[in-house]
Formats: structure tokens, C-alpha cells, sequence
């Protein structure tokens, strides 16, 4: 009986995990491929605006940023990403698909950014932020007091510069 009590409620679970990944377009989060698919969400969840002006933020699979980020430039977008490291005192940290420097991008929180998760590494959170290029003039006019040089270990060529960092397991996300 507790057997049966067990399997019932893994599949439970699973099932409840599955639903939330497709309803998030998070494109399932299990691969560790950096060429993941793109959610199968609506359309403006994996793609940017045609206009290329910014607009609402768009949720987007980090692999299909990490596979095309020019298209995203200056986009407000949500992604969900794992913190891999932390940089600068917590206030930055790498993310990649796939926990490698491969498609790896910078996260740089805004002084001013709302904060509902802390930052620790191997944590997985919501960013809500712009993806600009990664030098000081373009770090500078997106907000952030953070200098190339402070992220000397990076060696992407864009940062994603966060207005919110929010808990994945939170309600509103």
C-alpha cells in the first residue's frame, strides 16, 4: 500500500512539474544542451518584437538567448536561469544553458532592482531585465555602477542587466 501511496504521488508531482514548465515556456529546463529548443509558448514568448523596439518583457528559454542574442539586444525579456557563480558581492553572477562558459552570459542586478530571491549559487530564479552589450559605456547607460573590468572573468559579449530577480516558486511567476 505505501508502494502504491509512493508512486502515485511521484507521478503527481511530475505531472505538476511538467505543467508548470510548459505554462512557463521554460522549454522543460531538464536538457543540458546549449541548442535548447525554443518554449512552445506563444509566439512572443520566444521571439522578439518585429519592430525590434522593446516591449513588454518577453519570457524566453536562456537557450534560445544564449543561441541568438543580437536578435534580444536592448529587449526586456524573463528568463529562467540557474546561478552558476557569483560575481561582485552578490550583485551579478554567470548563467548559461548549460553550466559551462558556453553561451554564458553575465547578470548584473540593478541598484535599484527588486530582489525576491537571494542570489546563492546552484539557486534558479526569474530575471526580468535588458540584454545590452558587454562594455562600459552600454553598462553604464543601462544603470549599473559594475565596470567590465569588475567581471574580468567573463568573456561573453552580453550582460543581462536585471530589474527584478524573483523566486521561480512564487506565485505571481
Amino acid at each position: 500500500m505505501q508502494r502504491t501511496t509512493r508512486a502515485i504521488t511521484t507521478l503527481t508531482l511530475s505531472a505538476l512539474f511538467l505543467a508548470a514548465c510548459a505554462r512557463t515556456g521554460t522549454g522543460g529546463g531538464g536538457t543540458s544542451s546549449s541548442a535548447l529548443p525554443e518554449s512552445s509558448g506563444s509566439a512572443t514568448a520566444t521571439t522578439p518584437a518585429a519592430s525590434g523596439e522593446a516591449t513588454a518583457n518577453q519570457r524566453i528559454d536562456i537557450g534560445a538567448l544564449a543561441a541568438n542574442p543580437d536578435s534580444y539586444e536592448n529587449q526586456n525579456v524573463t528568463v529562467l536561469a540557474r546561478v552558476d557563480k557569483v560575481l561582485v558581492d552578490g550583485t551579478a553572477f554567470l548563467t548559461s544553458p548549460s553550466a559551462s562558459e558556453e553561451g554564458q552570459f553575465a547578470v548584473v542586478v540593478k541598484p535599484d532592482a527588486t530582489i525576491d530571491k537571494d542570489l546563492a549559487q546552484g539557486a534558479v530564479v526569474w530575471v526580468d531585465g535588458t540584454l545590452v552589450g558587454f562594455t562600459a559605456a552600454k553598462l553604464a547607460d543601462a544603470g549599473v555602477d559594475v565596470t567590465p573590468q569588475q567581471l574580468a572573468g567573463f568573456k561573453g559579449e552580453w550582460v543581462l542587466v536585471a530589474d527584478a530577480i524573483r523566486d521561480p516558486l512564487a506565485n505571481d511567476g
